[in-house]
């Protein structure tokens, strides 16, 4: 049930910024025609429509929503690519840069690692035949590739604005939109850049339909008392929560949570580590009951699991390197400091794990 807790919030707040981006992007589309406070309904209302419709729609969109932020980091590279550059960059010692790229890590990690707690979601409908590399190599792809390329275009983006005094003065003047600073960079195509950034505000839609699904089915997991409100409920329960905070927090909410993105990658990461564990070594022989999902009687207690998580929890406050706070193993690496929280979390919880879970059966017999 806490685990179902921590993707509501993992998934809402995904929910936020994406919200927030497709809304300034509209924005910028209309060229200021429409308000952030104006596009941000629309960006939720579609989502909410398409999310509502259940997994059959979800899929044909999934089966084309990769080439909306494709064409628009396409285009971004195109026009934008020979800028990119290393020149600027402060020249650190060994220990410094590498606790910054820890840092940098942790936040892309924490960009994709929610995929590890609603990947079942959308993997139940799967032949239970399929054989287990498809499902995997499918979630390696499926992350990897597009945020390769998104993260890129990133990075090149950074290297511009700190070299370029145009681009600088341009994107803090803008209010550090992202879509404003993709329309400037697209100058030169004249009105077409403006279709690069609709479907930039399209893209945001991909995210959102998956973060308002699980929403639901998280929901749904919270209790038995739960399941009896329909998921379509659910679906707009979250969509109005969404809104309403996009709406009033749509000036500072996006930077906050992009600050406190990696996170979400401490639990999500303890997550994966326990339920690593759980399958390949309590579950290999045993295999699943799957009719006893929903009895409670025939499932594991879950003191195993959750104790673990509690340790992990506590190797990756040790272990961060936030904006607003420092581990004391995390403020060690370099003069920055560095964010191993992910790597702690992980390593605690798998030596915890295995001693607390045989305890468990020991104990309780499931």
């Amino acid at each position: 049930m806490f685990m179902s807790f921590l993707n509501v919030i993992t998934e809402g707040a995904f929910g936020i910024q994406m919200a927030i981006l497709g809304g300034q992007a509209l924005n910028v589309v209309s060229k200021g025609r429409l308000p952030v406070a104006g596009g941000i309904p629309l960006v939720v209302m579609v989502s909410w429509l398409i999310a509502t419709g259940g997994y059959r729609f979800i899929h044909y969109w999934s089966r084309i929503a990769f080439i909306f932020p494709l064409m628009v980091c396409i285009a971004m590279l195109a026009k934008s690519g020979p800028m990119f550059t290393n020149s600027g960059t402060a020249v650190l010692d060994s220990a410094t840069q590498s606790g910054l790229t820890l840092s940098y890590f942790a936040i892309i990690f924490g960009g994709g690692s929610g995929w590890a707690a609603v990947s079942a979601d959308y993997y139940i409908y799967l032949d239970e035949r399929t054989p287990s590399w498809k499902p995997f190599l499918m979630s390696f792809l499926g992350t990897w590739l597009l945020s390769t390329v998104m993260c890129s275009c990133g990075a090149g983006y950074g290297s511009i604005l700190l070299n370029n005094t145009d681009w600088a003065e341009f994107y803090e003047a803008s209010g550090e939109s992202a879509p404003a600073l993709i329309l400037y960079s697209l100058e030169s195509l004249g009105n077409v850049r403006y279709f690069f950034v609709f479907i930039m505000a399209i893209s945001t839609l991909n995210n959102n339909i998956f973060n308002l699904y699980s929403i639901s089915i998280s929901m749904q997991l919270l209790g038995k008392w739960a399941t009896y409100v329909p998921r379509m409920i659910w679906n707009l329960i979250g969509a109005i929560v969404i809104f309403l905070i996009a709406i009033i927090g749509r000036n500072s909410v996006y930077t906050i949570i992009g600050n406190s993105v990696a996170v979400i990658a401490y639990w999500t990461a303890i997550f994966f580590a326990v339920i690593l564990i759980e399958d390949r070594l309590f579950r290999r022989r045993t295999g699943y009951d799957h009719s006893a999902w929903d009895n409670p009687s025939k499932l594991p207690k879950g003191y195993a699991a959750m104790l673990a998580f509690g340790i992990g929890a506590a190797g990756s406050i040790i272990g961060m390197g936030q904006t607003w706070y420092y581990g004391p193993v995390g403020r060690q690496i370099g003069e920055e400091g560095g964010d191993v929280g992910i790597e702690l979390g992980m390593v605690f919880a798998m030596i915890a794990y295995p001693v607390l879970r045989h305890l468990e059966l020991k104990r309780y017999g499931r």
